[in-house]
């Protein structure tokens, strides 16, 4: 695998095809946080960039990170997810999981992080 140069979405060996894309959206100290894709060891890199890009950027309020298109997330992804939370309300503002796909879900209460993350529809 090639070097990725952070900002850039995390490619497969073989296909090159983008393994996770986060895509930011921000309004007045809002930021959205959408991820498409896998988020595994290599997507843990791009989350945490994008993490810090926006956390760095200045006064942000709250960030939501929409899982809706990720179709996969194993134990290196949730060790992610978690260390964003937690950059997130260090700074002090307020950290929601959306568009939580049932398959995702499950993952998260099966490692007991239903609760922790509030994950929608699981409690």
């Amino acid at each position: 695998m090639e070097p990725q140069v952070p900002g850039d979405p995390v490619s497969d060996e073989l296909g090159g095809a983008p393994i996770l894309v986060v895509t930011v959206t921000a309004d007045d100290g809002h930021v959205g946080l959408s991820l498409a894709g896998e988020l595994d060891l290599h997507g843990v890199e791009e989350l945490s960039a994008a993490v810090d890009r926006v956390l760095g950027d200045g006064a942000v309020d709250a960030v939501d990170i929409d899982l809706r298109e990720l179709g996969f997330i194993d134990s290196s992804g949730l060790g992610g997810v978690l260390a964003a939370r937690a950059a997130v309300t260090a700074t002090g503002a307020t950290f929601h999981l959306v568009g939580v796909s049932p398959s995702v879900a499950r993952v998260m209460e099966i490692a007991g992080l239903d609760d922790t993350l509030e994950v929608p529809g699981t409690t």
